[in-house]
């Protein structure tokens, strides 16, 4: 692959952006950032061969990303990077004074939060007196099947940041939404410490990669 194609590349892209791009010639541009001197065009074949999907490219980890042919440390690190950088932009150009006043809304954002995580990970949001959002944060983290939350992680970061409201939310990457026994338990924990310390569980989410949730507010088991 010539110089001359690289050229043409990035002035088709800069004259029409990368919409007409196929998934795996876009993979190919985004490697030339990291591969200035190699044939990317024929690692970007091999990633879509061995991953099927663009986004399952970019959730992979970095191990199983360099065992794809022509991708090393760095290219792998680079491309696992992708969705870490989509969430901090995402959070970076919401104001954190936005208020948190609809399911949409709150929906919406943790959408943006969970972009890319494949292992099960509880998350709040810290709630004003307004619902305007102070801060949002991780609590804990598991693997493909279950995460542990320990109540009082939750307790300090609601004191130590005087929030009023909190949503709970943790994901499911097998992409069923219906919440276990076990996550109701917990909410109706959770539920009553947060009563405890004149705090209110405004609702308990679960995510879905898939774009499914399911809200234990929606559904009146608050």
């Amino acid at each position: 692959m010539n110089k001359g194609h690289r050229q043409r590349m990035r002035e088709r892209i800069e004259k029409h952006g990368i919409e007409g791009l196929s998934d795996h010639e876009l993979l190919e541009y985004l490697l030339y950032f990291v591969q200035p001197r190699v044939n990317t065009n024929d690692t970007a074949h091999a990633l879509i061969n061995t991953f099927s999907t663009i986004n399952r490219v970019f959730d992979s980890d970095q191990t199983e990303l360099a065992k794809v042919g022509g991708i090393g440390p760095q290219s792998a690190q680079f491309l696992a990077l992708i969705p870490e950088i989509c969430r901090r932009y995402y959070v970076s150009r919401h104001n954190k004074r936005e208020r948190f006043i609809s399911l949409g809304r709150v929906v919406e954002y943790l959408d943006a939060l969970y972009l890319g995580v494949m292992e099960e990970t509880a998350m709040i949001l810290l709630l004003d007196a307004e619902k305007t959002l102070i801060s949002s944060k991780v609590i804990a983290k598991g693997n493909m099947e279950e995460v542990s939350v320990h109540n009082r992680e939750i307790v300090s970061a609601v004191l130590g940041h005087n929030a009023v409201y909190v949503v709970f939310s943790h994901n499911h990457p097998s992409n069923d939404p219906y919440p276990s026994a076990e996550d109701a338990l917990l909410t109706n924990h959770l539920y009553v410490t947060l009563k405890s310390i004149g705090a209110a569980l405004m609702d308990h989410v679960i995510i879905c990669p898939n774009g499914n949730f399911y809200s234990f507010s929606k559904e009146n088991r608050l």
